[in-house]
């Protein structure tokens, strides 16, 4: 619970962020510059635009999950989904923040007991696992493009699904890495 808040509350800081005078001045920019509040080590490179519903394809998904889902479908802040009609079915989400660097990410994951570091992405990684409602597995990545969070999601009355939904959201991440 405490990783939702942390992560819905850096969502409403980078938002934040993003607000202000709502006037095109034309720079062509990436929307990181402006009023110097950090050191180029502290901002991740965003260069260019994540279409985070691109990180992955409805093939990949049905495949990692066991069960067909419904097209991406952009959700909030960079985040998009691919659910279905009927809550007893697998579903799975993908969100990016772009904000943290690389460091601030992991500095700030580290410290949660629910979360497990891992190595197996090739950046710093952190996994977890919530029985509750059919059960979620996380993975959280602190990459430069900033924190990718995967998340597969068991049907409601799903019980004992631990080992496949890990390796759903394992298998995915890893996918969305490459392409991010």
């Amino acid at each position: 619970m405490r990783r939702v808040v942390l992560i819905a509350a850096l969502v409403v800081l980078a938002l934040a962020a993003c607000g202000g005078d709502d006037g095109d001045s034309g720079s062509g920019g990436n929307g990181n510059g402006g009023n110097g509040g950090g050191t180029a080590a502290d901002t991740p490179d965003v260069s260019g635009d994540v279409d985070v519903c691109e990180l992955l394809t409805t093939d990949e998904v049905e495949a990692a999950i066991g069960n067909e889902v419904n097209d991406a479908r952009p959700d909030i802040a960079n985040s998009c989904v691919w659910g279905t009609d009927d809550p007893e079915q697998r579903s799975v989400s993908v969100h990016l923040l772009i904000g943290p660097s690389q460091d601030q990410c992991v500095s700030a994951l580290e410290g949660d007991a629910d979360l497990t570091e891992t190595d197996q992405f090739g950046v710093p990684a952190f996994t977890s696992f919530n029985p509750a409602v059919g059960g979620l597995a996380d993975v959280v990545a602190c990459t430069d493009q900033g924190q990718l969070q995967v998340i597969a999601n068991g049907g409601v009355s799903e019980t004992g699904n631990e080992a496949e939904l890990r390796s759903a959201a394992d298998e995915l991440a890893q996918q969305a890495l490459d392409r991010l």
